[in-house]
């Protein structure tokens, strides 16, 4: 099956059409027929010694993904086209031609992973779809926990217009004037991919050491949006991993229940920790600054007094992107924006030291991968506010 990166899609339509019809084709001026080649501009390469993601499908869409819009010069859509509506090229996978295609159409639309493509009756209408982070929280399938393999479901979407290539089309004897289109179509969203979580220090033995840490909640402050002067409507964008944990539970409520931390776990490893059953927990965010994303835990204590405090946090408040050259060079760029199109990829490790003090400088530092536009794996250092485990 084919994949096509989102920074990497074009549409250019090319002369494909039957030549070999003995009877003199009559000529049809109402309709047109348009040859679209589907290509990768590039195909990105895997950073040396990067973090690769679970699961290898890193493409943003499917062939079987992509909906066509075919507009008028005001952008109304006047033809929805699926992948099987056309013909595919029997000797290339990467070509596909549209018949009798309207005249009034001017421009094409390029639409994947929509669900309500059958709606859209504008290009304009396309763009908001595109734009919709409240469409992609509610999707179930794009939602925060995947499946695997992981298949990175965003809207993409592109557009162009159509050009008259000069040339004639016949199909079922009959001529078309061919068009061409170009057509890049890439995610809006950027997305937020949380592995697993891990404690990497040792649990105490003493009746006011916890020994064992619930996680209840995922949060992400939310920053400001790009090109807006507020957050995004969706902010705080919250997981809820359980209700909430109490002290009446038992060592045998605790023993059983789901998403508690009961061993140390080793940074960069994947045992002893707690995960999604599958795929990662996740969120498609609009283009932002970076916010603070904090774990809510709730330490167990075997002796339970007055002064243990069992709502804890773990701050997440800086993230910088790791590069590893060639040579085993290592270098760091912290950066300040959540971006289009940019998968931001990491584990929450962390330790007692960086259990947060409800002040402003206790916040934590992991590893993480960041996983980029063209779907680049690359490696990512997250600050927590209080100390760090790296």
């Amino acid at each position: 099956m084919k994949k096509y990166f989102y920074t990497a899609l074009a549409l250019v339509a090319m002369v494909g059409c039957s030549k070999n019809d003995v009877e003199t084709p009559s000529f049809d001026n109402s309709v047109q027929s348009i040859e679209i080649s589907i290509e990768n501009i590039t195909t990105p390469t895997r950073a040396e010694g990067g973090i690769t993601p679970a699961g290898a499908e890193t493409a943003c869409a499917d062939f079987s993904d992509l909906i066509f819009l075919f507009a008028d010069s005001s952008g109304e859509i006047i033809a929805w086209k699926k992948v099987e509506d056309g013909k595919i090229d029997d000797t290339n996978a990467n070509k596909i031609t549209f018949h009798t295609v309207e005249s009034t159409v001017t421009q094409v639309g390029v639409i994947a992973n929509y669900e309500g493509w059958e709606e859209l009756e504008t290009l304009d209408a396309a763009k908001v779809a595109w734009k919709d982070e409240t469409a992609m929280l509610a999707n179930p399938y794009r939602n925060v926990t995947n499946v695997t393999p992981i298949k990175y479901g965003v809207v993409a979407y592109g557009e162009g217009n159509l050009s008259d290539s000069g040339q004639i089309c016949k199909h079922d004897n009959v001529n078309y004037k061919l068009y061409n289109a170009s057509v890049k179509i890439a995610p809006y969203m950027a997305r937020i991919e949380i592995e697993h979580i891990g404690y990497t220090d040792d649990f105490g033995t003493g009746n006011n050491d916890f020994n064992m840490i619930g996680v209840e909640k995922l949060s992400l402050a939310g920053g400001t949006v790009k090109n807006e002067t507020n957050k995004s409507a969706n902010a705080e964008y919250t997981h809820i991993l359980l209700p909430s944990f109490h002290e009446t539970m038992t060592d045998t409520d605790w023993g059983a229940a789901a998403n508690v931390l009961r061993a140390k776990h080793t940074h960069n490893t994947d045992t002893n920790v707690i995960k999604p059953e599958s795929g990662v927990w996740s969120w498609n965010i609009l283009p932002q600054k970076i916010s603070n994303l904090v774990t809510h835990l709730y330490p167990r204590y075997p002796n339970h007094t007055s002064i243990v405090v069992h709502d804890r946090t773990v701050t997440i408040n800086k993230y910088s992107k790791v590069e590893t050259d060639a040579s085993g060079n290592v270098t760091k760029t912290e950066i300040s924006d959540f971006e289009s199109g940019n998968i931001y990829r990491f584990a929450i490790d962390f330790g007692k030291s960086n259990l947060d003090e409800k002040n402003e400088n206790s916040h934590i530092c992991v590893d993480c991968t960041v996983e980029i536009a063209n779907w680049v794996v690359n490696n990512i250092d997250v600050d927590f506010a209080t100390g760090t485990n790296n």
